[in-house]
């Protein structure tokens, strides 16, 4: 019965090698299109660096406060970097096939002086890494819209990012921690080992270097020592992640390997006896940099938790390797990650909010996870025009639990618990392959993508399942469960087809694509949509951009039934967005404003007492977000985000979003030798009042302060933080229904870096 799906599955496995081996014979061109505007010089040797994948290394003395004019046309590497640096008195040259250093002349210096401390850029090295020349809170491209390496500011999307430096800015402890502090973004976790994230008030897929998450596999519990950046790409997007509601996609992006070598120990210690280390290396095997490594490894304990719990422990290796000459690029990563999750303590909600905790609401038992990834991206240019990617990942992951019992609902002055014991096992397998060309008609750019995702899933457990009444909070639930049953549940597949279009006319830039998704299972018909997205963006001027977009997506239902029978169609989404963005004080301060509207339809409606389903279900969510990211002046960085959200529910009545929330983070390096090394940060996080709308139980509104102290040398740092400082009772910005998880109490953290 299954081999035909098994046939089907190797063949695209094995299309998918043929097309990377044929691929990786044809030769590269020494010319290439190359168009970069009018920018500074470090910016324009970055991009160039990152479009070419070649590495330019230039010292700050010599680029910091420079020019350089626009340039476009089709030439060789060495003589865009020529034409970059005529007029400056800077010379280039070339230490291999793709490696170029920027040198003062033997007998003259620099005719531009450096700026001031302030203005100095560090040493540029840029490899082909799209993100390797950002510095600080601000991040200028991404990947995550459009499968290309495009600017932030040029695309008709709101696109967050949370760079390295405000990740360890903040002492991020763990993936929902930083995305708490995006707009519009609001992260949960239920203890059971899975967190989860909304994105404008709708569930929202994850993602790790752009492959989606299958299974239990959960990058949200990637460790910060693995994570380079987080993006959040907001709105209804079918192309880049198949299947989704509109609100948006969280995208992890991991440490990968790097040409320049980096060698970093981390140790940090904290409270409920939290022990933590990782060590970080990378940098090429071979002398002409042609093959480079990453790897990563971490460990952490804790001794309790909060809530009177059990302690944690959590493992993670990450490995890779990466190849690259001429224009073939091949990047090989493994990660392997075993995490012992407690519970997490949660209240009731009544009329008068949530109630007082007098004792622990949940029995003591920790979730067992492990995970397994292994991913391959193959990149092969294809003259001038031309560029195929291939990128694969398979996943595996298991969840084992003991005597587990979680909240999913109350009673009275009971809470309903789903009892369960045993393991369940997860796999899948995901495949993008796509084609890119770019070329102008005239005075019209244009970027083409057309592409083919596949994707397989597929599930078994060994486990016990049950429900429970229990008086709370101190329940007395019963600890002898027994008689798990194997499932193996059916098979799920999804396919999507994709074409893209990225336009620039002067200063006119259009995102249109379509894609068509299909899905279905094990002895199940598939359903199909197709999904049309367009955006727009105009530059008013050099620092003011307005734009807008329609976009679309679907999740399908597989796996449930209507009342009469049939498989239900797919939930259709649908999302609009207008704003602005500005870029100032050369792009070191970012800023979006925007209005959106994101709604969906076609969701099932449960029948009480059957197993059955009948359409009619939706939602809408419309509101308003601004963020602020960057230096403000000499030493300040901040992140400043708002979001305004009017929700409506017509199914359930459920409402789970704040009509307002936002935060603040910010960091001042302070000024004057003396004190050259040392600052301090603060945040803020805050929320107004909110009310499940079913039951009309509030949730009141709350503000947390977290605080830093810093000190940065040229090969160490330590960082003493506290989160919660004024050790509030704080309440998750997710409701579970009629009950609601805590955050934690105060805690501090002392954290050090060496570089070696």
């Amino acid at each position: 019965m299954r081999q035909p799906e098994r046939t089907t599955a190797e063949w695209i496995r094995a299309c998918s090698l043929v097309v990377i081996l044929i691929t990786s014979s044809v030769p590269a061109f020494a010319q290439s299109a190359i168009e970069l505007p009018a920018q500074p010089l470090a910016n324009a040797l970055s991009q160039l660096a990152r479009n070419a994948g070649v590495n330019i290394l230039a010292p700050d003395s010599l680029v910091a406060g420079r020019d350089a004019s626009a340039l476009s046309g089709r030439m060789t590497v060495r003589d865009a970097l020529e034409r970059l640096l005529r007029g400056t008195g800077l010379q280039v040259e070339q230490r291999d096939d793709k490696t170029y250093v920027i040198v003062a002349p033997q007998s003259s210096a620099p005719k531009k002086p450096a700026p001031k401390a302030d203005a100095v850029l560090p040493t540029i090295t840029v490899s082909g890494s799209a993100f390797a020349e950002e510095r600080g809170f601000v991040a200028s491209s991404t990947t995550t819209a459009t499968r290309t390496d495009t600017p932030i500011a040029l695309t008709a999307q709101s696109i967050q990012v949370v760079t390295q430096d405000q990740l360890r800015s903040q002492q991020t402890q763990s993936v929902t921690d930083a995305l708490n502090m995006v707009s519009g973004v609001t992260a949960k976790n239920s203890g059971s080992g899975s967190p989860s994230v909304q994105v404008r008030g709708f569930n929202a897929p994850t993602m790790v270097n752009g492959s989606r998450d299958t299974g239990s596999s959960n990058s949200l519990n990637t460790p910060m020592a693995g994570i380079d950046r987080i993006e959040v790409l907001k709105g209804a997007d079918s192309i880049l992640s198949g299947q989704m509601n509109p609100g948006g996609v969280v995208n992890v992006t991991l440490k990968e390997p790097t040409a320049e070598p980096v060698r970093e120990l981390t140790v940090q210690t904290g409270s409920y006896g939290q022990m933590l280390g990782a060590i970080d290396l990378g940098g090429p095997l071979t002398q002409d940099r042609s093959l480079t490594y990453r790897f990563v490894l971490s460990g952490e304990r804790t001794s309790s938790s909060f809530g009177d719990y059990g302690g944690s422990k959590n493992l993670y290796v990450a490995p890779s390797i990466g190849w690259k000459s001429g224009g073939t690029e091949v990047v090989v990563g493994y990660r392997h990650q075993v995490q012992d999750q407690p519970a997490v303590p949660v209240t009731m909600l009544d009329m008068n909010g949530p109630t007082s905790l007098t004792g622990r609401p949940t029995p003591l038992a920790n979730t067992l996870l492990q995970s397994d990834a292994l991913s391959v991206r193959f990149t092969q240019k294809l003259g001038t025009l031309f560029q195929f990617e291939s990128k694969s990942q398979y996943q595996s992951s298991s969840q084992k639990v003991d005597h587990f019992f979680a909240p999913i609902g109350s009673m009275g002055d009971s809470l309903l618990y789903a009892v369960s014991a045993g393991e369940q096992r997860s796999f899948g397998f995901d495949t993008d392959n796509h084609m890119q060309a770019k070329f102008s008609i005239g005075p019209v750019k244009q970027t083409l993508l057309a592409g083919f995702d596949y994707s397989e899933y597929w599930t078994d457990s060994n486990q016990f399942s049950s429900i429970a009444f229990a008086p709370f909070p101190t329940p007395v639930l019963p600890i002898d469960v027994d008689g798990r049953q194997y499932t193996d549940y059916l098979k799920q597949y999804a396919t999507n087809a994709y074409l893209q279009d990225q336009l620039t006319w002067g200063r006119l830039h259009v995102l249109a694509s379509i894609a068509r998704g299909t899905a279905w299972g094990t002895n199940v018909a598939s359903v199909s949509a197709w999904s049309p997205n367009f955006g727009v963006l105009y530059e008013l001027t050099d620092n003011v951009s307005i734009y807008a977009n329609a976009l679309r997506s679907f999740t399908p239902q597989i796996g449930q039934q209507l009342l009469g029978g049939g498989t239900p169609p797919p939930t259709m989404g649908r999302s609009v967005e207008a704003g602005f963005k500005f870029n100032f004080l050369d792009d070191r301060l970012n800023m979006t404003v925007a209005a959106f509207r994101s709604a969906v339809s076609n969701q099932l409606i449960s029948i009480p007492g059957s197993t059955f389903y009948t359409l009619g279900g939706g939602q809408v969510t419309r509101g308003i977000e601004a963020s602020v990211t960057g230096r403000v002046m000499p030493g300040l960085n901040v992140a400043v985000n708002y979001t305004y959200s009017a929700e409506q529910q017509t199914s359930d009545g459920t409402s789970l979003t704040p009509r307002h929330s936002g935060s603040l983070w910010a960091t001042y390096d302070l000024q004057g030798e003396q004190w050259h090394g040392w600052g301090a940060g603060v945040g803020l996080q805050a929320r107004s009042r909110y009310q499940i709308g079913g039951f009309g139980y509030p949730i009141p509104g709350q503000m947390q302060t977290d605080m830093t102290l810093y000190y940065k040398a040229k090969q160490w740092s330590a960082t003493l933080g506290v989160k919660n400082l004024f050790d509030r009772v704080l309440y998750q910005s997710q409701a579970f229904g009629a009950y609601v998880g805590l955050q934690t109490e105060r805690v501090f953290y002392l954290t050090g870096r060496y570089n070696f």
